[in-house]
């Protein structure tokens, strides 16, 4: 009995103990800290150089974007220069990104190209990119109708690309696709649409393996049910890039694709932007194609 006594005696002085430690906790949060997020890719051959530029959203602050351009910066001032010649970029309201006039700043092979944002409040960010020199050779581009219907539409594709030796090569290929559809199966719309399938971004380069070339694949499949696909193009786009413009959109990739999965290892952004978020990056282009139907 004494032993159940001094049982129940502890038990409600360790309760009375822990009661008297609670407390209201007043934490400070850290302020809420926003950095500019700039966006640019030059290439030669464009006739103006464009940018958005933004405000990143801290972690530690709640809102609600209502649309992609909701966080958009229109009074920066936006210059870039290779060294000799500077320009500055103007904002374009109905368009939302910032641009140089036609043909303001020549984008040239082999040249570096430095980018400054600074906005009315202090903020300033820059980067610096190159500008890459040639183009990937393409040795090979094949298609192979795999099964060919009305409303059914699958095929493959490889793609061989020669690598350009004497440098590190970064190769960047994006695939896309046209289709031109009838409308059978509605009782009240008999017309003819266009859809552009989705991107198929693919990354590669040699700076840690030698390689003399890149073979790329791919396997597309469209099923639209009873419509009828009237007419299909198949675009490839082969990207020489700066290695800026590799491992930020290499990112970009790796976090989209693993977004909403709780078992992916985190994604770190790439950045090349001092004091802020974004990239700018440089890249030459080649466009393959094949008409596909009919």
């Amino acid at each position: 009995m004494q032993l159940y006594m001094k049982s129940v005696f502890f038990t409600a002085l360790t309760a009375l103990t822990l009661i008297g430690c609670v407390e209201k906790a007043k934490i400070s949060l850290p302020k809420a800290e926003t950095k500019l997020v700039v966006n640019c890719f030059i290439s030669p051959g464009d006739s103006v150089v464009m940018a958005t530029v933004r405000l990143s959203q801290p972690k530690w602050q709640y809102s609600v974007n209502i649309g992609a351009l909701v966080d958009d910066i229109s009074d920066a001032r936006v210059i870039i220069t290779d060294g000799t010649v500077s320009d500055t970029l103007t904002y374009i309201s109905q368009l939302h990104f910032y641009s140089t006039g036609i043909n303001a700043i020549t984008i040239q092979e082999g040249k570096s190209y430095s980018l400054t944002v600074t906005t009315p409040d202090g903020k300033q960010v820059s980067a610096s990119t190159s500008v890459p020199v040639g183009k990937f050779g393409i040795e090979s581009y094949k298609v192979t109708i795999i099964r060919n219907k009305p409303s059914l539409l699958e095929y493959s594709t490889e793609l061989i690309v020669n690598d350009i030796p004497g440098a590190s090569s970064y190769l960047a290929v994006y695939e896309k696709n046209i289709l031109a559809i009838k409308n059978d199966t509605s009782k009240f719309f008999n017309d003819t649409s266009s859809i552009s399938g989705g991107y198929y971004p693919h990354f590669e380069n040699d700076e840690n393996i030698a390689r003399s070339r890149f073979v790329y694949s791919n396997q597309v499949r469209y099923d639209i049910g009873g419509d009828t696909i009237l007419f299909s193009r198949h675009y490839i786009e082969v990207l020489n890039c700066s290695r800026e413009f590799y491992l930020y959109h290499s990112s970009l990739t790796r976090a989209i694709e693993s977004s909403g999965n709780p078992f992916a290892d985190p994604v770190m952004m790439y950045s090349n932007f001092n004091n802020g978020f974004g990239c700018f990056g440089a890249f030459s282009k080649t466009i393959v194609d094949r008409r596909i139907r009919p």
